[in-house]
């Protein structure tokens, strides 16, 4: 064996002082020029747990000689550790090392995966596939002309890393979507696949899920490749589902029947006819398949396979999203906006159901930058984009409400400017923070928007009316009261960090008062000056037992006391026991809007006001109805964010109960990395 003499890197005290090391044996001739005693190259282990132990033969502590170059920091480590042993599932090492070892003596199939142990038998699928050769099918010819060309596919991309072992004519050839109407448990490789790490990426960074995974060319699929239940499903979602959003049920422009439904249905003819479909159409069919056994689980018997369906489908959108983002970005063809763009927001719902909140942000972020990029340049907005973009403008506000950057230690940048006037694009992401040459010109409630602010403000920056506005037909709650939520989210954030700094502007502090008095006056206020709410055209001719203009009313009141409660937790932070009559007053309003309408659709909406409310509640009685109303509506939608809003309420309520502190709310007993998203 060739032994080496260098160290490629340099003695300890050249690497100290960045110079250029001879490596001269044993002692450079730098260290001799400069007349000091070259210390080696002494190969050494740094055990980041024993540094402040360890020390050198000479005595000296042996970090000052050692220099370790970390591939990935703390954080990414530990990911990677929670992956390593989450792949395992519910069994342990010796049992997944025991079924390798079974499975081994049993000799079936040509590999094995459980958690991060594998075994490849390579002998044996090359035996069986020189005596498959005979078989002259266009299957085994298409798979011998393509290189393994399904093998690329997005679920089983951990093979291509396997080109430098084996020759890729060894390799089994496996379809993911085979896979995903044959779903693999925990245990195995795909689980681990499907973990990226996606925590350690800065929130606020646009393309942060680009995947370093970049197949070129489309996944190839046959007609028994397609999921066998899809027609079932599909017909299931138009039947019974119909929306991801609660709130959009029932309203003839929701995205989810004009957009997402048909291009789904399209794709689903594609895999069975040409059998290929391009990446952000797979990602909206695989999507409302997911949707569709999530609801079903929870409405059927058998729930482990819709719950395992689900699963692999959710993934699978999410892998193909990743690359139809990637292709938005390199490709010359440009990806069709509204479908990609409704393939985002439809994965950020099931990131929510699925409780994967950080990546529900990221993909919120994700679709902030492409409508910046491609949906303002537009010149004409049809209904369906601009119902897409009050879609987003809905998520990220609520979710910026509970799970904002103030609240998960994230810093993002503030905006150089407020918001542009008169129709200069802004493409440049936008933090929920107030911009550095922030104006109390912005909070005036009476200016009128023009069409140019209004579809470029699609995060509320900007305070006034704005006559083409689809909150009211969308979500029964008036765009001015998202856009006093917004201001209230900034101005919060603003303090937060704030008291994080250590250098304290004194015009800052002055600023934040005088926007903070302002903004108070205008959000109690609100119900004195809001003219006549407009109602939804659709409600007017509808069943009885669809909304009423009242319950329109009461859901814009039951949000304008939530927001009371939110402003004065967040900004002023004062004791709950001075927010009871508000509560009362929230809860009241609530109880009205449910009595008015008895369809889900019409009340689910009110999610968000009953979570402040409750979160705020410290009388008994209205706790029991806010709790009731929570449950209820769980149980009758069947979606997870109410359970987790029960969940998150209940311990507020017992933490303050414990620490007799009546100021901790959500954001304090949760912690600054768990922050729920409360949206349906």
């Amino acid at each position: 064996m060739v032994q080496r003499h260098r160290s490629l890197t340099g003695c300890g005290a050249c690497r100290t002082r960045h110079l250029k090391c001879d490596e001269g044996r044993p002692g450079c001739q730098m260290c001799h020029i400069t007349g000091i005693a070259c210390p080696g190259y002494n190969a050494q282990v740094k055990w980041p747990a024993d540094v402040s132990k360890a020390r050198g033969s000479d005595g000296e502590r042996s970090e000052d000689r050692v220099f370790r170059r970390p591939l990935y920091q703390v954080v990414e480590q530990e990911s990677m550790t929670k992956t390593t042993v989450n792949s395992l599932g519910q069994i342990t090492t010796n049992a997944a090392l025991n079924n390798i070892e079974r499975w081994q003596e049993s000799g079936s199939g040509p590999c094995l995966f459980q958690g991060p142990f594998g075994v490849l038998d390579f002998l044996q699928h090359r035996t069986s596939h020189n005596h498959n050769t005979g078989d002259d099918t266009p299957r085994s010819e298409a798979a011998g002309q393509n290189n393994s060309g399904d093998r690329e596919n997005v679920d089983e991309s951990f093979a291509a890393d396997m080109n430098s072992i084996a020759d890729e004519s060894t390799l089994p050839q496996t379809s993911a979507h085979h896979q995903m109407f044959e779903p693999a448990p925990p245990s195995t490789v795909a689980s681990a696949c499907d973990d990226s790490f996606q925590d350690t990426l800065n929130l606020y960074s646009p393309m942060g899920l680009l995947s370093v995974r970049s197949p070129t060319r489309e996944p190839e699929l046959s007609s028994k490749d397609v999921l066998p239940r899809a027609l079932e499903l599909l017909r299931h979602f138009k039947a019974n589902i119909l929306s991801f959003s609660f709130p959009m049920r029932g309203n003839p422009e929701c995205p989810w029947q004009t957009i997402h439904l048909p291009a789904a249905m399209s794709t689903y003819a594609e895999l069975l006819v040409s059998q290929k479909a391009s990446h952000h159409r797979q990602s909206l069919f695989h999507s409302l398949v997911s949707a569709s056994c999530f609801y079903r689980a929870n409405r059927s018997r058998d729930t482990i396979d819709c719950e395992m369906l689900r699963v692999s489908s959710q993934r699978l959108a999410k892998q193909h999203l990743e690359l139809a983002l990637e292709e938005e970005i390199t490709s010359r063809k440009p990806v069709k906006y509204k479908e990609l763009l409704m393939a985002i927001l439809s994965m950020v719902y099931l990131e929510i159901l699925s409780e994967d909140y950080n990546n529900a942000q990221m993909l919120l972020v994700e679709a902030e930058c492409l409508i910046r990029r491609r949906g303002f340049s537009k010149a004409q907005k049809s209904s369906k984009v601009r119902t897409l973009h009050h879609v987003y403008t809905w998520l990220r506000i609520l979710a910026e409400s509970t799970c904002g950057c103030a609240l998960v230690r994230v810093c993002p940048a503030r905006p150089n400017s407020s918001l542009v006037f008169d129709g200069e694009l802004t493409q440049t992401l936008r933090s929920f923070r107030l911009p550095s040459a922030a104006t109390l010109t912005e909070l005036e409630m009476g200016v009128k928007k023009t069409d140019s602010v209004g579809y470029q403000d699609i995060h509320l920056e900007v305070m006034g009316t704005w006559s083409n506005s689809l909150f009211p037909i969308m979500y029964g709650v008036p765009e001015s009261l998202m856009g006093l939520l917004s201001q209230a989210i900034r101005l919060a954030n603003e303090q937060e960090l704030l008291t994080r700094d250590t250098l304290v502007d004194v015009e800052v502090v002055t600023s934040l008062n005088k926007r903070t008095k302002i903004l108070e006056h205008h959000i109690l206020s609100w119900d004195k000056k809001q003219p006549p709410l407009p109602i939804s055209p659709y409600s007017a001719d509808s069943e009885s037992d669809s909304a009423t203009p009242e319950a329109f009313c009461y859901n814009a009141f039951a949000m304008h006391q939530s927001l009371i409660l939110f402003y004065y937790r967040r900004v002023h932070n004062i004791n709950a026991l001075i927010l009871q009559e508000t509560v009362q007053k929230a809860l009241r309003f609530i109880e009205q809007a449910c009595s008015s309408n008895k369809r889900e659709e019409h009340t689910s909406s009110l999610l968000w006001p009953c979570f402040i409310a409750a979160c705020e509640a410290v009388d008994k009685s209205f706790q029991v109805r806010l709790l009731d109303w929570l449950r209820d509506m769980f149980h009758r939608t069947a979606v997870n964010t109410f359970a987790t809003a029960v969940d998150v309420v209940q311990r507020v309520w017992k933490a303050r109960e414990e620490a007799s502190d009546y100021t901790l709310s959500w954001f304090d007993v949760m912690g600054h990395d768990r922050g729920p998203i409360i949206v349906v």
